[in-house]
């Protein structure tokens, strides 16, 4: 699969306090990127959003049963959160984050848990307030940039839906979208200028599709399936925001209705070779030996080939 790369402006240049275009319609585009970011309170507050973050191993609770590591390859550098939700069930809110930082995540009672990507599970959006939301924490800034990825499944792929969010106060510091059917990433970089890119392809309606955004203070880019789609090249600084990460829906109800799979989210730009790897699903090794069986006498040697194969198409080191 390729994708054309092209930059969504043409010309532009920056003064203190607003962006100047060259295209009579970049004052509108700037508009819809503000409009984009901005997003209504919530109707239900996440914890740790108004008080401390809540205490992800209190007496008496006991998490599920199962493998607590990511069963996706995950990069060099540790990311700040990953949430693969197999550990979702209908007795629970919390979801684990399974890196070591424990940024639990919490999704709204509604939401379902359903099947994910490579027989694994999903959390599925379906009603007007599911949702899932990271209290925000004190390491969630953005001084070095930011990375937000995961596995969606939409139902559909009209209107404007939100995939991730960071909230600041009545905006966002960043939200993944899906918008009116292409993957947009809208990122405020401060001086009320916001950027975006987008896919030049439409997303597919009842498909799994790996989308991931990065920006590290000079270039935003946007990745599906492992691959660049787009990039656009503009020195900036994200707002850290005090609100939560909000996954799957947003204030405003922009709701992605479909399933989401694999959530990651770190606080520095990966690489290409690092989103590539974020597709890719560890499998065991097959094994076969010829003869498969063999009767020989006591004492009698016999020679069998042995053959492993690598059922991967990356080297997981």
């Amino acid at each position: 699969m390729s994708y054309k790369r092209s930059s969504l402006f043409t010309c532009m240049t920056l003064t203190a306090f607003a962006a100047v275009a060259c295209e009579s319609d970049d004052l509108s585009n700037q508009e819809r990127l503000q409009a984009l970011l901005r997003d209504a309170p919530l109707r239900q507050v996440p914890p740790g959003t108004d008080a401390s973050a809540p205490d992800h191993h209190a007496a008496g609770d006991h998490e599920p049963s199962g493998d607590p590591h990511s069963h996706i390859i995950l990069p060099s550098v540790n990311p700040l959160g990953v949430w693969n939700f197999d550990d979702c069930t209908s007795s629970r809110t919390k979801l684990r984050d399974t890196t070591f930082n424990d940024n639990t995540a919490f999704r709204s009672v509604g939401v379902n848990c359903g099947p994910g990507i490579e027989n694994s599970q999903a959390v599925e959006i379906s009603a007007p307030e599911d949702i899932v939301y990271v209290p925000d924490q004190p390491d969630f800034t953005f001084e070095n940039g930011v990375t937000v990825a995961g596995w969606f499944k939409p139902n559909a792929t009209g209107g404007t839906k939100t995939l991730f969010r960071k909230r600041d106060k009545g905006t966002s510091s960043f939200a993944l979208l899906l918008d009116a059917g292409k993957f947009e990433f809208v990122v405020n970089v401060g001086n009320d200028i916001a950027i975006n890119v987008m896919s030049p392809r439409k997303a597919k309606a009842g498909v799994f599709q790996h989308v991931a955004a990065t920006y590290d203070g000079a270039t935003v880019r946007l990745y599906v399936d492992g691959l660049e789609v787009n990039h656009f090249a503009i020195a900036g600084a994200i707002p850290p925001g005090p609100g939560p990460l909000l996954m799957g829906n947003d204030g405003s109800e922009r709701r992605f209705a479909g399933s989401i799979d694999s959530a990651l989210f770190t606080t520095h730009a990966l690489t290409a070779d690092e989103i590539l790897a974020l597709t890719c699903f560890p499998r065991s090794p097959t094994v076969t030996m010829t003869p498969a069986m063999a009767s020989t006498p006591p004492g009698v040697p016999t020679r069998f080939d042995i053959a492993a194969t690598n059922n991967n198409n990356v080297d997981f080191g």
